[in-house]
């Protein structure tokens, strides 16, 4: 089992490596990654695209206006396409894609608690601010919070999930235990192929 930390980290390198990637190499990246997500977990994965469908909609839109290149169709003048921007918002919707399809196995494979204990584990070095790294955590635990309940809200009504994402979100307690733990060496070997993966796309 790897710990938290490393699993976020792994998923930071996965992210990082889309926006690198080009052509035929992005599309496989991208590709392995979607039929992962759609293996593995593919509840989290659709109930991600579903949330985020008419985000990744207006990206597409946006780039195939704002690129470059030739109109897609001429006889239409400016509401027209073009064709160098449909191939910008192709790539672009595939990093998304690749992005969701990642979160989705990270969310799959870590619970809140280990979200949170990694995430302590990785902010280490802000300890050395004072109370800054435990409240930082403790803020980011409240989003995670909120982010999982209004992601499993399933509502049609988008009026209603506005009006009761604007709700304050109940606390079961007025304190929040966070926890932290040292990484093995297959922890650390795990960081170290991430790394250099990275490296290697980024070359």
């Amino acid at each position: 089992m790897l710990h938290p930390a490393v699993k976020i980290y792994i998923w930071v390198c996965v992210a990082a490596a889309t926006q690198i990637l080009n052509g035929y190499d992005l599309m496989l990246f991208g590709s392995i990654l979607i039929m992962l997500s759609s293996g593995i977990c593919p509840a989290h994965f659709f109930l991600i695209l579903r949330r985020t469908r008419w985000i990744l909609l207006s990206a597409f839109i946006i780039y195939s206006y704002a690129g470059s290149g030739e109109a897609l169709w001429p006889h239409l003048g400016i509401l027209s396409p073009l064709s160098g921007g449909i191939f910008n918002g192709f790539v672009q919707l595939i990093r998304l894609l690749a992005i969701l399809a990642s979160l989705a196995l990270l969310l799959a494979f870590l619970n809140q608690s280990q979200l949170i204990a990694g995430l302590n584990t990785l902010a280490y070095p802000l300890s050395f601010f004072g109370k800054f790294r435990e409240r930082l955590i403790v803020r980011l635990a409240l989003t995670v919070q909120y982010a999982e309940n209004t992601l499993k809200d399933t509502s049609s009504n988008w009026y209603k999930r506005i009006e009761k994402g604007l709700q304050s979100v109940p606390v079961a307690s007025n304190y929040m235990e966070l926890t932290s733990s040292s990484l093995g060496y297959g922890d650390w070997l795990m960081v170290s192929i991430a790394s250099f993966f990275l490296v290697g796309v980024w070359r």
